[in-house]
């Protein structure tokens, strides 16, 4: 017993003595952990009827030879010994180095749906679970992405635990973008921390928010005919999401009035050169290739 936890364990197959546990909490719920081991094993047992399964799941389903050769799972093996042992729900860990989260999850779900990857400093599972005022959302549609924006994103950092950026779908913009939204979105991890998670979202942002845990919802404040739109914004969300607090970031006084709008429409037409320090260095010249592409089609 480890406190009121009653706590058992299970040895599983590897390059070297690894130890795999079973967690019986005071409310009776069961969580199994097992990592570094190749599945499946004689530990199926040892696991069945847990509500909760964390296993490792270092290669995909076409690797599997690679995962027996270094005594580690593959997803298909996972997905299989997590129906056979009748758990409740499945978190991957220790996944490849190399690996793609997004498809090691994908290929498990084919055969076990209740899968997911956690994402470090969430609480889980995540429905229930309250929102944390060090996480924080910046949501925008950042076509292109801006200095401007870079000095926001830069800031939150330095104020926040965690920093989500959210490259959201605007209906009244995207017919006339310079970028779909997968490529705004690898263009700007291009430019910000590795710790700057950057995603694609196409629903509410309060929804995107709660899903993440994220108690801030950054909005970006460069000029002074920004705040009638913006406080409407902010009363809005207080609505849909009473827990959520809005937080104004400004950028730096040199980047006011910097905007995406602004960079494109001086692009099209013609004045590229004069804007483009506007654009952070990481990405300028993609960003003006596709400006004169645009041109030239036009």
């Amino acid at each position: 017993m480890v406190g009121d936890v009653e706590v058992t364990t299970h040895s599983v197959p590897h390059g070297c003595p690894v130890i795999a546990y079973r967690l019986r909490f005071p409310n009776g719920e069961t969580l199994a952990y097992v990592t570094d081991t190749t599945a499946p094993n004689d530990y199926t047992e040892f696991i069945r009827g847990a509500d909760v399964l964390v296993h490792e799941c270092s290669f995909y389903a076409d690797q599997k030879e690679l995962a027996e050769t270094t005594r580690h799972s593959d997803t298909e093996s996972v997905a299989k010994v997590a129906r056979e042992a009748g758990v409740g729900k499945l978190y991957l860990t220790h996944l490849g180095p190399l690996a793609d989260a997004d498809r090691l999850v994908e290929e498990v779900r084919e055969q076990f749906p209740d899968t997911e990857v956690p994402v470090e400093g969430l609480c889980y599972p995540v429905d229930g679970c309250p929102v944390d005022p060090r996480r924080a959302v910046f949501p925008g549609s950042f076509d292109p992405l801006t200095v401007s924006h870079l000095d926001i994103i830069r800031t939150c950092v330095e104020m926040f635990t965690s920093v989500h950026v959210v490259v959201a779908r605007n209906p009244a913009k995207d017919h006339h973008a310079l970028f779909p939204l997968a490529e705004r979105a690898e263009l700007i991890r291009r430019c910000v921390d590795p710790s700057v998670t950057v995603s694609v979202w196409d629903g509410l942002t309060i929804d995107y928010a709660r899903k993440v845990q994220a108690g801030r919802l950054v909005r970006g404040l460069g000029r002074a005919d920004d705040y009638n739109v913006e406080v409407r914004l902010w009363k809005t969300n207080a609505l849909l999401g009473p827990e959520m607090q809005t937080v104004w970031v400004p950028p730096r006084p040199e980047h006011l009035d910097v905007s995406s709008s602004m960079i494109r429409e001086a692009g099209f037409f013609g004045g590229w050169d004069r804007v483009k320090h506007l654009v952070p260095d990481e990405v300028r010249d993609e960003v003006g290739r596709r400006i004169e592409e645009k041109r030239n089609r036009s």
